[in-house]
């Protein structure tokens, strides 16, 4: 159990760095910090609520196993669609600030 929660801490700081490179490669230069608040704003807040009700829904209504399947599931869906669904990055050099970030 404690490698899995290893790699986990591995996997969270690698989507949270590069999450926040992949919005500074695709948000114009002029809106940067609202991009980068945008995102925030959505994946942690409203991803937060909107997976914590349909957890307790879910809980309530089927049982303790569907939650985790239905989330497993979900995110291998996901997965499977970003290259449709997240747009291309332009091709341009980082900020003096993206480039602090990742060392």
């Amino acid at each position: 159990m404690y490698a899995v929660q290893a790699v986990h801490g591995v996997v969270v700081a690698g989507v949270v760095i590069g999450s926040a490179l992949y919005v500074e490669a695709c948000a114009p230069p002029q809106l940067l910090a609202t991009a980068q608040g945008l995102y925030s704003m959505i994946a942690v807040g409203l991803g937060s609520i909107v997976s914590n009700a349909a957890s307790g829904w879910l809980l309530e209504h089927a049982g303790p196993d569907l939650p985790f399947l239905a989330g497993g599931a979900g995110a291998l869906g996901l997965v499977a669609l970003i290259p449709w669904l997240l747009p291309r990055p332009r091709d341009r050099p980082l900020t003096d600030g993206a480039a602090a970030a990742m060392f």
